[in-house]
Protein backbone atom coordinates (compact mmCIF):
# COMPACT_ATOMS: atom_id res chain seq x y z
CA UNK A 1 0.00 0.00 0.00
CA UNK A 2 1.41 3.53 -1.13
CA UNK A 3 1.84 5.98 1.70
CA UNK A 4 -0.43 8.94 1.67
CA UNK A 5 2.64 11.12 1.35
CA UNK A 6 4.15 8.99 -1.24
CA UNK A 7 3.15 12.24 -3.56
CA UNK A 8 5.98 14.31 -1.77
CA UNK A 9 8.74 11.47 -2.69
CA UNK A 10 7.41 11.18 -6.25
CA UNK A 11 7.45 15.22 -6.29
CA UNK A 12 10.96 15.32 -5.13
CA UNK A 13 11.95 12.39 -8.13
CA UNK A 14 10.79 14.51 -10.53
CA UNK A 15 11.90 17.82 -9.84
CA UNK A 16 15.56 15.93 -9.67
CA UNK A 17 15.08 14.01 -13.27
CA UNK A 18 14.18 17.49 -14.38
CA UNK A 19 16.97 19.47 -13.21
CA UNK A 20 15.09 21.61 -10.87
CA UNK A 21 17.10 20.89 -7.83
CA UNK A 22 20.21 22.31 -5.78
CA UNK A 23 22.64 22.01 -3.81
CA UNK A 24 22.84 24.27 -0.98
CA UNK A 25 26.27 25.50 0.49
CA UNK A 26 26.15 23.64 3.40
CA UNK A 27 25.20 20.15 1.90
CA UNK A 28 28.45 20.62 -0.54
CA UNK A 29 30.67 21.18 1.89
CA UNK A 30 29.41 17.80 3.86
CA UNK A 31 29.48 16.12 0.67
CA UNK A 32 33.17 17.47 0.13
CA UNK A 33 34.34 16.70 3.90
CA UNK A 34 32.49 13.05 3.75
CA UNK A 35 33.89 12.39 0.50
CA UNK A 36 29.98 11.62 -0.97
CA UNK A 37 29.51 12.50 -4.78
CA UNK A 38 27.05 14.30 -6.67
CA UNK A 39 26.35 11.01 -8.82
CA UNK A 40 26.15 9.20 -5.81
CA UNK A 41 23.30 11.66 -4.17
CA UNK A 42 21.27 12.40 -7.16
CA UNK A 43 20.79 8.58 -7.26
CA UNK A 44 19.99 8.38 -3.77
CA UNK A 45 17.08 10.50 -4.89
CA UNK A 46 16.25 9.23 -7.98
CA UNK A 47 16.83 4.46 -6.60
CA UNK A 48 16.78 5.11 -2.76
CA UNK A 49 14.67 4.27 -0.37
CA UNK A 50 12.76 7.24 1.41
CA UNK A 51 12.88 6.47 4.82
CA UNK A 52 11.49 9.83 6.62
CA UNK A 53 9.45 12.69 5.90
CA UNK A 54 9.63 15.53 8.06
CA UNK A 55 6.63 17.76 7.75
CA UNK A 56 7.17 21.40 9.94
CA UNK A 57 4.36 23.03 11.69
CA UNK A 58 2.65 25.42 9.33
CA UNK A 59 3.44 28.36 11.73
CA UNK A 60 7.22 27.99 10.96
CA UNK A 61 7.24 28.51 6.86
CA UNK A 62 9.97 26.09 7.19
CA UNK A 63 9.43 23.70 4.32
CA UNK A 64 8.54 19.63 3.99
CA UNK A 65 12.19 17.69 4.06
CA UNK A 66 12.65 14.23 2.32
CA UNK A 67 15.08 11.75 3.73
CA UNK A 68 16.49 9.38 1.16
CA UNK A 69 18.98 6.98 2.17
CA UNK A 70 21.87 5.41 0.13
CA UNK A 71 20.90 3.62 -3.17
CA UNK A 72 22.72 0.04 -3.22
CA UNK A 73 21.90 -3.29 -3.54
CA UNK A 74 25.19 -4.85 -2.18
CA UNK A 75 26.01 -3.12 1.29
CA UNK A 76 23.98 -1.97 4.28
CA UNK A 77 23.04 1.69 2.70
CA UNK A 78 25.94 4.35 4.68
CA UNK A 79 24.66 7.59 3.91
CA UNK A 80 20.90 10.07 3.98
CA UNK A 81 20.03 12.79 1.83
CA UNK A 82 18.21 15.31 3.20
CA UNK A 83 15.97 17.39 0.61
CA UNK A 84 13.69 20.13 1.13
CA UNK A 85 10.74 21.14 -1.31
CA UNK A 86 11.17 24.77 -2.20
CA UNK A 87 8.88 25.61 -5.23
CA UNK A 88 10.14 26.16 -8.13
CA UNK A 89 13.23 23.78 -6.98
CA UNK A 90 14.13 20.94 -4.55
CA UNK A 91 16.94 21.58 -2.40
CA UNK A 92 19.57 19.45 -1.12
CA UNK A 93 20.10 20.72 2.59
CA UNK A 94 22.71 17.96 3.79
CA UNK A 95 24.37 14.26 3.97
CA UNK A 96 25.58 12.53 6.56
CA UNK A 97 26.90 8.97 7.23
CA UNK A 98 23.78 7.29 9.39
CA UNK A 99 26.95 6.17 11.68
CA UNK A 100 27.71 9.80 12.65
CA UNK A 101 24.36 10.62 13.70
CA UNK A 102 22.06 9.21 16.83
CA UNK A 103 18.80 8.42 16.41
CA UNK A 104 18.96 5.74 13.86
CA UNK A 105 19.41 2.26 13.47
CA UNK A 106 19.16 -0.12 10.21
CA UNK A 107 16.54 -2.91 9.91
CA UNK A 108 17.99 -5.40 8.43
CA UNK A 109 14.52 -7.47 7.36
CA UNK A 110 13.04 -4.27 5.80
CA UNK A 111 16.73 -3.02 4.30
CA UNK A 112 16.30 0.25 5.73
CA UNK A 113 17.30 2.70 8.80
CA UNK A 114 14.79 3.77 10.90
CA UNK A 115 14.55 7.18 12.83
CA UNK A 116 13.70 6.30 16.93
Amino acid sequence: MKSKDSWVVDHVRKMAARGKILFRQHALDRMGERKIWRDDVLKAIERGENIHIQKPPTETGKNIRVFFQEATDENIPSFCVIVAIEHPYAQIITVYYFKEEKGWSYDENLKIWRHF
